[in-house]
């Protein structure tokens, strides 16, 4: 029924998508997770039981469903639904011969359509009519900070030379270029040097391409984690001259606590379910957690891993720019 309702939608806005079926794939398995489309694109042995099915359905309730929203009302029989999810073996077909780059942008988008399906179906299981809506500002630098900290030794003096000299490559850099490096020793203040960097590149992103970044912050060990978020947690306190809200600052693994505080009220934290939830979708500004949580919201197929996709500017703007017509 997705498919035809989709199909119906984009006829009547004079859109031609060969690709409207992933939207069908995501809404049958939203309550599992991603399976290779291989195994949904073929439904001959399931026709019975699909049939059956449709056949005890309430058409006209949900038609009045579809009327409400806008959407196109269901006019066929089980034989038109079923004519619609046969196009998916077509597509099967066609991707088997289709290029590596033409493969990937499908993967990422059958990614990106389940999360954003899941994330807003969670969302609105968990809060209703009660939505969290925040978007606090965060400093572009905290460079005013470093100048003022004490400097006690000649340690302290090299810091902040280091701290400085890379803060100033920020105007230097091509936003075309994605990666960079900083090697230094230990003990000569990467972690500030480094989120410095990436306060002052959100900005210049924000100021040139008009582009609000998140800052993901991805550290190999669970003790190096809340040794940075206590860090991070202290420099911005100073500089908002108040404590740090969790839409502002989230610290996220598997063992971090479930508390998610929407104000600088300590005793302002919502409940287990909905902080759990905001955690989990990295509703925040700036983001410390480890690389695994990282690499399993891009490469997973788990319903809970890939809830943060949406959240993740980057990842929206690259389908943006590289998804094909076709796609």
């Amino acid at each position: 029924m997705t498919n035809y309702i989709i199909r119906e939608y984009l006829k009547n806005n004079g859109i031609n998508n060969d690709y409207y079926q992933l939207f069908s794939l995501c809404v049958k398995n939203h309550h599992s997770f991603i399976n290779n489309p291989i195994h949904d694109f073929y439904i001959e042995k399931n026709q019975d039981i699909l049939k059956e099915q449709f056949d005890a359905l309430n058409i006209d309730f949900i038609n009045g469903i579809l009327e409400e929203n806008n959407l196109p009302t269901i006019k066929g029989d089980f034989s038109d639904i079923l004519e619609c999810f046969n196009e998916l073996e077509d597509i099967y077909d066609e991707l088997e011969y289709e290029e590596d780059n033409l493969k990937y942008e499908f993967y990422f988008l059958y990614m990106y359509l389940f999360s954003l399906l899941i994330s807003s179906d969670k969302e609105d299981a968990i809060f209703r009519d009660k939505k969290i809506n925040t978007n606090p500002t965060i400093p572009n630098s905290i460079e005013e900070y470093i100048k003022n900290f004490p400097k006690r030794n000649e340690i302290d003096y090299l810091r902040t030379k280091m701290f400085f000299e890379v803060a100033k490559k920020v105007d230097e850099i091509n936003l075309e270029h994605k990666i960079y490096s900083l090697n230094a020793p230990t003990g000569m203040g990467k972690t500030l040097a480094i989120f410095n960097f990436a306060l002052k590149l959100a900005n210049k992103i924000k100021s040139e391409i008009g582009i609000e970044m998140k800052i993901i912050y991805c550290l190999p060990f669970l003790s190096i984690i809340d040794q940075n978020y206590k860090v991070l947690d202290e420099v911005l306190s100073e500089i908002l001259d108040k404590p740090v809200s969790s839409d502002i600052l989230l610290k996220h693994h598997h063992l971090s606590e479930v508390s998610y505080k929407l104000d600088e009220n300590e005793e302002n934290v919502l409940e287990e379910d909905k902080s759990l939830h905001l955690i989990e979708t990295w509703n925040s500004k700036i983001i410390t957690t480890t690389f695994m949580q990282l690499f399993y919201t891009i490469f997973s197929n788990k319903n809970k891993n890939l809830k943060k996709i949406p959240r993740i500017k980057q990842f929206n703007n690259y389908l943006r720019r590289n998804t094909s017509n076709s796609l």
